[in-house]
């Protein structure tokens, strides 16, 4: 089979490349191999409520939010996390006592496979004996050696710790500290010379650590924390690891302290000489694929603000490698679809601040000039695609990295049409449901004999977790579908104990398609050819003498109507772009209620309205350009037709479902016909059945 790749295609992957080779300082250990621990342990101090020396501002936000951080994106159980930060209850508070008594637990919890969290934002100061310490909140400026924790303390103790690595993380000298006080690299300097211990501190020579009063935290733990999200994972392998995160946070603190804060603050590493291997600070827990949509758009909104962007654009997600631009590659819809919802995303969150071109506008106009790879460079060339689409400031260029499973790396750059430097990178790890694989557009089903059995009753947790053991039993049990349907190469069309059928029908009569190997994906795909100007069905077939529910989409579009809202009213939006793990559904029941017995539905186009007053468009073929999802920012030259098939769930309290009596499909609105049909509620999708995708080309 032969793929074709679209120049707005080609054009996108040439700028992902430039922008993956963006400015920054360059990692310490770049070439060494990553040294991987199993496990996180974070000892987290924070000392505002100080009762002899000035009081701190936001100490408490910057501990509450690295600790929701760990938890949340790292997977990290309660029993991993010591937090101290002031609260009214005396276990938690900043004392020497509760300080010393949590950083001894922490340092001897840690195994040599364990990488050791320690964080502390506060006040240090330097002894009449010439000795550093770190300020509790019951320290005293005329009794330091008493009421303080010794730096050389902790250094011995460290010494003695049987850690893999350890990672120390100094947020002190804040601004309206004391005269007296020492800047964070002064505490972590003696600390980084101690074998597989690193420090990040926050500030180096007699910069102050500033305070960020926009975010309520402080400007270095506000960095630290977005890059422990996920943004800083640059390889998009998984995990943070150190030099990853040294140059996230450095880079964006140096930054935003001109911009922002109008002063200058420069993170600074300390490591000892000869120490090898990358440590990994943080493996990433994956979250869902809106979740890590949600992040791409509050990080670029951010760096639309900082650098006064007042347009952009958002390009198709695609992969980040030489494969990206043959068309589909591996993930079909799944990067029409990202884009779409980044786009809408920021904007809703830019209203006022910023605007966002349409996506085929500014993809066409990409094309009409014949953009290049050098053209990055070039002032002319950046001006003259700014002026195609009315004026530019910057692009939004999403990628999928190495999945794997049903985890997927997610990346996006914001580079600057002007210059062509990267602004902004964002990204994190998203875990696909069942429904979203079929989105990458592969085919393949679940025999009865290979589901996975259902999981457990969720048992309550105060904090609402499961403990480690139950999350990875779940997550290898939801894992099992997905691998299953990966392993698979052969069409479910082919397998005659499918039980299932789709058909693509003109004037009655099947128009057949041929199965060809697709060797991006190494599985089998299903095309069927067509004519300009031809109007077709989609006939589905249900052998399975089951309930079943489809969701049905074309192009990314789904064929039933969804609700929408347009300034505050509700209303039916015909051929909505939708996730394909949360659109409206089709029944299937081979025995309905009143009814003659049926195995087959006819499905002819998109749905304006359902019930009693349901009406359709015809589907008929067009040009791509010409098409309802190119108009509304789809560019492919290749339609999909993807149909999803689901085991009933019931009983069930959600929007209701509907008996298919017509249908969906196509590129083109033809004529409008009326199409009644039967609405069912308490009937939605269960578990995955089956996923059939196929693919239609012109004939020419």
């Amino acid at each position: 089979m032969h793929y074709f790749t679209h120049p707005s295609r080609r054009i996108l992957y040439l700028l992902v490349l430039i922008a993956s080779t963006g400015p920054g300082i360059q990692p310490a250990h770049s070439q060494e191999k990553t040294i991987d621990t199993t496990r996180t342990i974070a000892a987290l101090i924070g000392v505002h409520q100080y009762k002899n020396v000035s009081q701190l501002k936001y100490i408490q936000n910057d501990i509450s939010r690295l600790g929701d951080i760990l938890q949340d994106r790292g997977g990290l159980d309660r029993g991993e996390i010591y937090r101290l930060a002031d609260v009214d209850h005396p276990m938690f508070t900043s004392s020497k006592k509760n300080v010393v008594r949590v950083l001894e637990e922490a340092m001897k919890k840690a195994q040599p496979t364990d990488t050791l969290l320690i964080y502390f934002s506060g006040h240090g100061f330097r002894g009449k004996d010439g000795q550093l310490y770190l300020a509790p909140n019951d320290c005293r400026l005329d009794a330091l050696e008493e009421s303080s924790i010794p730096i050389q303390w902790l250094r011995d103790g460290l010494a003695q710790c049987q850690a893999g690595f350890t990672l120390l993380v100094i947020d002190a000298c804040h601004a309206g500290a004391e005269e007296s006080s020492v800047v964070a690299h002064d505490l972590g300097q003696p600390l980084g010379t101690l074998p597989n211990v690193v420090t990040l501190c926050s500030s180096t020579g007699d910069q102050k650590s500033q305070i960020w009063e926009e975010k309520q935290q402080s400007l270095f733990s506000y960095w630290l924390c977005q890059g422990l999200r996920g943004n800083a994972d640059d390889n998009s392998d998984g995990a943070v690891d150190i030099d990853e995160l040294y140059k996230y946070v450095h880079d964006h603190v140096v930054r935003s302290g001109k911009k922002r804060l109008g002063r200058e603050q420069t993170p600074v590493r300390s490591v000892r000489t000869g120490t090898s291997g990358v440590p990994v600070v943080l493996k990433l827990e994956p979250l869902s694929l809106d979740q890590v949509l949600d992040d791409l758009a509050d990080q670029i909104v951010w760096a639309a603000e900082e650098n006064e962007l007042k347009r952009m654009a958002v390009l198709e997600f695609m992969e980040d490698s030489a494969l990206g631009k043959v068309l589909g590659a591996k993930f079909g819809v799944l990067g029409r679809y990202c884009a779409a919802e980044l786009q809408e995303r920021l904007t809703r969150l830019g209203a006022g601040d910023f605007r966002v071109a349409d996506q085929s506008r500014i993809e066409n106009a990409l094309h009409e000039q014949e953009f290049q790879i050098d053209d990055l460079g070039n002032d002319n060339a950046l001006q003259t695609l700014s002026d195609k689409v009315g004026g530019l400031s910057a692009l939004s260029l999403g990628s999928f990295h190495s999945r794997v499973n049903r985890d997927i790396g997610v990346r996006c750059r914001l580079v600057s049409v002007k210059t062509g430097d990267v602004l902004s990178v964002a990204g994190g790890m998203a875990k696909l449901s069942d429904s979203e694989w079929g989105m990458l557009g592969g085919s393949g089903w679940i025999p009865p004999e290979k589901r996975p059995r259902t999981p457990p009753a969720r048992p309550r947790f105060s904090d609402d977790r499961l403990p480690r053991e139950a999350r990875e039993g779940n997550s290898r049990r939801e894992d099992a579908s997905v691998r299953e349907l990966d392993l698979q190469t052969a069409h479910p069309l082919r397998d005659p104990r499918f039980p299932f059928n789709v058909k693509l029908v003109v004037d009655g009569r099947e128009r057949r398609g041929e199965f060809k190997s697709n060797p991006e994906t190494g599985k089998e795909d299903y095309v069927v050819t067509f004519r300009h100007g031809e109007v077709y069905s989609i006939w589905v077939e249900n052998k399975s003498r089951r309930i079943a529910c489809c969701r049905l989409l074309v192009d990314g579009l789904n064929t039933l109507p969804e609700k929408s809202q347009t300034k505050g009213i509700a209303v039916l939006e015909t051929a909505p772009r939708v996730n394909l793990a949360t659109c409206r559904a089709w029944i299937l029941d081979p025995f309905p209620p009143g009814k003659r017995p049926q195995t087959v539905w006819a499905v002819d186009g998109f749905f304006t309205n359902t019930g009693k007053d349901g009406q359709l468009r015809e589907f008929k073929v067009t040009d791509a350009d010409a098409s309802v999802a190119a108009r509304r920012g789809f560019t492919d030259q290749v339609g999909l037709i993807t149909a999803a098939f689901y085991h009933k769930q019931e009983p069930i309290d959600a929007s209701s479902g509907l008996d298919i009596s017509r249908g969906p499909a196509g590129t083109d609105f033809g004529l409008t016909r009326d199409a009644e049909t039967d609405e069912r509620k308490h009937v939605v999708p269960g578990d995955l059945w089956g996923i059939v995708n196929i693919r239609y080309v012109l004939e020419d």
